[in-house]
């Protein structure tokens, strides 16, 4: 059975820029270590295409993860070997109480229709002081982009969350949290993005592209000067990016 075009490029996008993602991917498993030091068994929801989960198995962590895409849970289970790796919802899954040690949620909980029950759903699968990892658009970052807010896609995004409204979610669903930052201040500043993902690919390889490409880049950087008050927006929480990591405090919340 032939995979849909959508998902063929997804994944052969990061194919080709593999490294690029395995050092984002290390870099945001560095700092999850930090609070989980031993490792052990991680759950990523929306795994996609089960590159992360690949990465943290290199790392020593024992992967699962589920998406609802079958071409990317075929692509995950044949070509990356990984055996933990189902196609279905997290309501559907049957995983014993206190199982996971970590559990991720990488540009998903914006997609959720109920994200209270998808969180207290993962407050019954960790183990006591065992940890969600969020990252999800800030909408604090609108503040100043307004139109141009790259978050605002509403037939995908059904819920838009501050740094305060998702920190008071996860703490009505039994979680506190222990790190929070935002990054990219700057994205979107210039245009309002299509949101049309992964055009570009088919230009990956070559080296015209990819010239044409940083010079733009190049030039936008100069130009921007929110690129010079990135660092304070971000501090002050007003980046694209809100990355949270909270842990599992007290009872199940009912």
């Amino acid at each position: 059975e032939n995979a849909h075009p959508y998902y063929q490029t997804y994944i052969e996008e990061r194919r080709i820029r593999r490294e690029s993602y395995r050092r984002q991917y290390r870099t945001r498993l560095e700092r999850l270590e930090k609070y989980c030091p031993h490792k052990g068994k991680l759950l990523d929801i929306g795994c996609g295409a089960g590159f992360f989960l690949d990465a943290a198995r290199d790392r020593g962590w024992t992967p699962y993860g589920i998406d609802i895409v079958p071409d990317f849970v075929r692509f995950a289970r044949d070509e990356l070997r990984l055996s933990h790796v189902h196609c279905l919802p997290l309501e559907q899954t049957e995983f014993a109480d206190d199982f996971f040690d970590a559990v991720v949620l990488w540009d998903l909980i914006e997609h959720l229709p109920h994200p209270g029950a998808c969180l207290r759903e993962i407050h019954r699968i960790l183990r006591p002081g065992g940890l969600v990892v969020l990252w999800t658009p800030n909408v604090k970052n609108a503040v100043y982009l307004k139109a141009r807010w790259y978050g605002y896609t509403p037939t995908q995004h059904l819920y838009f969350f501050s740094p305060r409204t998702l920190a008071r979610l996860l703490e009505g669903s039994g979680f506190q949290c222990l790190y929070r930052k935002t990054n990219r201040a700057k994205k979107g500043l210039f245009s309002r993005p299509q949101n049309k993902p992964f055009q570009k690919s088919d230009a990956l390889e070559t080296r015209l592209g990819k010239l044409w490409r940083g010079l733009q880049r190049d030039v936008k950087n100069t130009l921007n000067p929110v690129n010079y008050l990135s660092p304070v927006l971000d501090w002050a929480g007003y980046g694209f990016n809100l990355y949270v990591i909270a842990h599992k405090v007290g009872p199940s919340p009912s």
